[in-house]
């Protein structure tokens, strides 16, 4: 398998997180940075393999109402639920999970699997362009004065609005 394949394999790319977390072992010195810039290198990447073209279908519209229902209506009460058995500050990390769109990995993965990504596409941007409003409103009546606004508002920049720029 030449270099190309691997880097597009994600079954490699899997192996060598796995491998390389088990090498390096412990927690990185900066481990908040590495996180946010992973995450929001993953969401650009994501968000490349689409033609937008092709994302703005009318077609989708349907398909991104469940999606958003889904997301803000049945995952938000599962993490919620599973979070109400945590101590509190554990909490704080599971409200901010159910505020936040569905994962990054929706798009890729419907791309592996062979599904409609064009419709994957428009349902998660959707998704995170309500989230811009949600995540704070859902965040801040939950949390209250715990989370700062400050650092919500930098990680929704550079999780939802810098990717899809």
């Amino acid at each position: 398998m030449g270099p190309t394949k691997i880097l597009e394999s994600y079954s490699a790319m899997m192996a060598l997180g796995l491998v390389l977390g088990i090498l390096l072992g412990g927690f990185p010195v900066l481990t908040k940075e590495l996180s946010m810039a992973s995450l929001a290198i993953l969401m650009t990447l994501s968000l490349s393999n689409v033609r937008l073209g092709e994302a703005r279908s009318r077609d989708h519209v349907k398909d991104a109402v469940v999606a958003l229902a889904l997301n803000y209506g049945m995952l938000t009460a599962v993490i919620l639920a599973l979070g109400s058995m945590f101590p509190e500050d554990l909490w704080w990390g599971w409200v901010l999970m159910a505020a936040a769109p569905s994962a990054v990995s929706v798009v890729p993965f419907t791309t592996i699997m062979g599904g409609r990504t064009s419709k994957a596409l428009f349902s998660t941007s959707v998704n995170y362009i309500v989230a811009l409003g949600l995540m704070p409103v859902i965040s801040l009546a939950l949390i209250g004065s715990a989370v700062s606004v400050g650092s919500l508002v930098t990680s929704l920049l550079l999780l939802i609005v810098l990717p899809m720029g």
